[in-house]
């Protein structure tokens, strides 16, 4: 069907630092901060109230990273929410937010590093709360092996891409993929923010000594 083939392609152009700053944009115009599940149920009666349109509070709990999902935001999600914001359309926000240039979620502040920076095989070490940690290894092309993983979800073995990496900024993931299977995007520390410190391979904890 031509829905099916119009989403496979959207998710392609799908670009995470875009949703992001399309979830603050979506906050800020409801005058709302998501802590709870009463803000969500609040958030989606606005959004339905405004555009006269169904939307789910689970769904933007899922997007917003306050329920763990490996699935893809759906075209649709995003339109109502640029639309919510008062764009046309997800492609019409997105191109507004790239002419703005400043407001991109890509600016980098000095705690900030590029993944296209980096040299193929370095090590970085992720920590997140409560008690998350997670080891990666760069691929390059923007692309993370994922060595180690405690008390989270993203699948020890997994390969995911990251444009880039900001101290005390959610970790947005795109196109996790394990054992040949594209499981979507992943986000870690959604509400504090990840700790990330590059390491040395000799520096490695034993359970790692050998990846």
């Amino acid at each position: 069907m031509n829905i099916s083939i119009q989403n496979l392609k959207f998710k392609d152009k799908m670009n995470s630092a875009d949703i992001k700053q399309l979830c603050k944009d979506v906050e800020e115009h409801a005058g709302l901060h998501l802590e709870s599940k009463r803000d969500y149920i609040k958030l989606a009666e606005l959004i339905s109230q405004a555009l006269n349109e169904p939307m789910s509070y689970s769904t933007l709990m899922r997007l917003w990273g306050y329920r763990i999902s490996f699935s893809h935001p759906s075209a649709y999600t995003l339109s109502v929410l640029a639309r919510y914001c008062g764009y046309d359309s997800f492609t019409a926000y997105c191109n507004e937010l790239h002419n703005r240039g400043c407001e991109s979620a890509f600016k980098l502040s000095p705690l900030s590093v590029l993944s296209n920076s980096l040299k193929v095989g370095t090590l970085l070490r992720l920590t997140w709360q409560p008690n998350r940690e997670c080891y990666l290894r760069y691929l390059g092309d923007m692309q993370y092996s994922v060595l180690y993983v405690e008390n989270a979800k993203l699948p020890q073995g997994s390969v995911l891409t990251c444009p880039m990496l900001a101290q005390g900024e959610p970790f947005y993931a795109d196109k996790v993929t394990h054992n040949g299977s594209l499981l979507g995007s992943y986000v870690a520390g959604r509400d504090s923010g990840i700790h990330f410190e590059f390491v040395q391979s000799n520096t490695l904890p034993k359970r790692l000594a050998k990846v």
